[in-house]
């Protein structure tokens, strides 16, 4: 009996999870190697273990504080979809317990595969750019990013009375800059009304529905600038860094990165909302006149350039790989697929920004090359982690571009094409196992100016200290 798609598709996510466990294992068992066999360190500097404050920062209050920053910054940084228990007048009581499943779930992802999340935002974000430049291109020159976030979710429904007789009563929901289109002009050829988006009430009705903390952010930005600055204080002072300090500083730029990509997508959105059509008015002619006039949006001009899905139009599209389909439905909460929708320059710019952010996320692993531990392997094993994990992350994105344009796109079945990405995924995933394993090891024996505090007063002027 042949399998179906889907049934292919959890085997193969089963595969993958698999994958991570052996190299969740081979990388303990190294690293129980490592502390076994390998010969005492002699430290260039006092080395100490724990330390309990308050006279120094203490070993609680760094670990505390770091772990604070890396869940906060991720947890905040996801934008999940819209549930499939929302409707124009609210949600249901499953909607938090769905929207909090979805942002756990993808935070865990982003802990162990951070690059993962910030390609489904890029994925996202490109959609929505390319929305946006065909509205534009279709005259309607108010609509924006933001739109075109709720847009491709299948945020916007039609309002009863525009709707066909078949449709439910709540509304149908629109899925592309075409569907909208329609809207407008079935209305216009109704009875010959000039008619018009109400973009007041849109972007109205979407900041209403979003929920956006600015209590939880506020503490965010404080978490970030608190460890920029024993960081950088440090540094300056020549004062040792931890490596989960530097880890941490690894995973605000994703943090950051992954908020900065979905700017304009509404937060947690509670409900859907109604496209409604108002007939236009002078004053919007004149206004639709001069923004006729201006030059084209740079959605726009993306749009023209064919920076344009792999179908040709701006629809969701999920026929790009059922593994991307099947995977972000899974991750969030089974909205309308977007992932690797986008082919072209897209896809090139895409996996150009994912690698150079892994890059630089290496970069900051190797930024501790002369951390030293209890073990003597235990430097050698960071440092061939640390530059092992950069230069993957320089190739897997472009592994896995191929593997989905070429292998799943084509059908091809070759064990050659499956070990070209799998080798790097699994050595990847083997480094940073061991990167994880090192970091905690490391608060077995840290340089006693590690838990030194920082003079702030060394950073002011003498004129103004005295």
């Amino acid at each position: 009996m042949s399998r179906t798609p889907s049934d292919k598709l959890r085997r193969l996510l089963f595969l993958l999870v698999l994958a991570i466990l052996i190299c969740a294992s081979a990388s303990a068992a190294l690293f129980a190697f490592t502390i076994t066999h390998g010969h005492p360190t002699t430290f260039s500097e006092p080395h100490v273990g724990y330390q309990s404050g308050p006279s120094t920062r203490g070993t609680f209050t760094i670990i505390s504080s770091c772990l604070f920053t890396i869940f906060s910054c991720i947890y905040v940084a996801i934008h999940p979809g819209i549930p499939r228990h929302t409707s124009s007048t609210g949600h249901d009581e499953l909607f938090w317990v769905e929207v909090t499943r979805s942002k756990i779930l993808m935070s865990l992802v982003a802990l162990l595969e951070p690059e993962l999340v910030f390609t489904f935002a890029l994925d996202e974000a490109a959609k929505a750019w390319f929305i946006t430049g065909e509205m534009h291109s279709k005259g309607y020159k108010r609509w924006t990013t933001r739109m075109s976030f709720v847009l491709q979710q299948g945020g916007l429904i039609r309002v009863p009375e525009y709707q066909d007789s078949d449709l439910d009563p709540e509304g149908s929901t629109l899925t592309d800059a075409d569907s909208v289109d329609d809207i407008v002009r079935r209305r216009l050829t109704t009875n010959g009304t000039s008619w018009v988006i109400d973009y007041d009430y849109l972007a109205r009705e979407i900041k209403y529905q979003s929920k956006s903390s600015s209590f939880s952010k506020s503490i965010v930005v404080l978490q970030i600038l608190h460890l920029a600055a024993q960081v950088i204080g440090r540094l300056a002072l020549g004062l040792p860094v931890t490596p989960l300090e530097y880890v941490a500083c690894g995973y605000v730029l994703w943090a950051v990165a992954i908020y900065a990509v979905w700017w304009e997508k509404p937060y947690e959105m509670e409900g859907r909302v109604r496209l409604r059509i108002v007939e236009r008015t002078e004053l919007e002619e004149e206004r639709e006149g001069k923004e006729t006039e201006t030059q084209p949006s740079l959605a726009q001009a993306l749009y023209d350039n064919k920076w344009e899905p792999d179908d040709g139009g701006t629809h969701i599209s999920t026929n790009r790989t059922n593994f991307g389909l099947y995977l972000r439905n899974e991750l969030s909460m089974r909205a309308n697929p977007t992932m690797f929708s986008c082919a072209g320059k897209a896809d090139t710019m895409i996996t150009l920004l994912v690698s150079l952010l892994g890059v630089l996320f290496g970069l900051i692993h190797v930024a501790a090359w002369d951390q030293q531990f209890i073990s003597s392997w235990g430097q050698p094993l960071w440092r061939f982690s640390a530059i092992g994990q950069t230069i993957n992350a320089a190739f897997i994105p472009i592994c896995i571009l191929w593997f989905v344009d070429v292998v799943l796109g084509h059908g091809i079945t070759h064990i050659f094409a499956y070990l070209m990405l799998s080798i790097p995924l699994l050595f990847f995933t083997f480094a940073r196992f061991n990167l994880l394993f090192l970091v905690v090891w490391s608060f077995w024996s840290l340089p006693e100016g590690a838990y030194v505090q920082l003079e702030w007063s060394k950073f002011i002027p003498g004129s103004l200290s005295s």
